[in-house]
């Protein structure tokens, strides 16, 4: 396997970090899986003014054209023997594909029968030395529609630390506490009584699922809404959130007005 930068490495992409890596995960491990005996593949970046592309490319055994359209679609997967899809148990493409576009990218593909694959992920560019991206949107700037709130962020990524401080500086009458730890999270909500919870579900040292059952123990606690914050969205990831008592959830890459839409539904209830 070949892995290099056309341009520079040093640059930034606009997109979440979690979800990206299981795009490229997934896109390298088939261009390794459905590669021929001693094939090469090719993994690289290409830049330009507003754009990332990665590139994967491998000498397998190639899509036939008809299969294109239907490649990403759930439930769809390669017939080893024979050389084409068929139905079956994969949803790996159709998730990479819906998680990217979640991302405002997209992907694209060429192949032919016998020769090979080349799957290219577009995302949005982010300039290091540019001005700070303004994530807020305009109508983002308003007061909660009742009272002044706190909440508290409970989230391992400092990128997305930093994203929600920017857009709670945008939000009159919201008091902001973060913490990247499970367990730090419990004792922040012991002690600052905050009147809703953001938690993202992988953490470092326990899991969002036990955060939620250690705070919901507390007598204190037990009625504080608690959003689920993921990058896995699919219905049974959603139904796993609803059974454990979650309150709602909210997909990675945050959308601003879905949060402040709960915010205001959650506090309000």
């Amino acid at each position: 396997m070949e892995a290099y930068f056309t341009d520079k490495a040093n640059e930034w992409v606009i997109a979440d970090q979690t979800r990206l890596k299981q795009v490229l995960i997934n896109l390298v491990t088939n261009a390794i899986k459905y590669n021929k005996p001693n094939g090469l593949v090719k993994f690289y970046v290409e830049l330009d003014e507003a754009k990332v592309k990665f590139h994967i490319e491998d000498e397998g055994i190639g899509i036939p054209s008809e299969h294109h359209g239907s490649i990403f679609n759930p439930f769809y997967r390669l017939n080893m023997e024979n050389n084409f899809f068929v139905e079956g148990t994969g949803i790996g493409l159709s998730v990479a594909k819906e998680m990217t576009e979640l991302m405002n990218g997209k992907i694209t593909l060429t192949s032919e029968l016998n020769e090979g694959s080349h799957f290219v992920v577009t995302l949005p560019r982010a300039e290091l030395n540019s001005e700070p991206i303004d994530y807020a949107p305009n109508n983002a700037k308003r007061k909660i529609a009742f009272n002044t709130i706190k909440v508290l962020y409970v989230e391992d990524n400092i990128a997305n630390l930093k994203l929600m401080q920017r857009i709670v500086e945008n939000m009159d009458g919201v008091t902001l506490v973060q913490t990247q730890f499970g367990e730090r999270a419990v004792a922040l909500a012991l002690n600052e009584s905050p009147d809703i919870i953001l938690l993202d579900l992988n953490l470092p040292d326990i899991d969002g699922f036990e955060v939620l059952k250690r705070i919901k123990k507390e007598k204190e606690l037990s009625e504080i809404p608690i959003i689920a914050v993921t990058a896995h969205a699919m219905p049974e990831d959603q139904a796993k959130i609803k059974l454990a008592g979650f309150d709602s959830f909210i997909p990675k890459p945050i959308e601003i007005e879905r949060l402040i839409s709960e915010l205001e539904r959650l506090t309000r209830k």
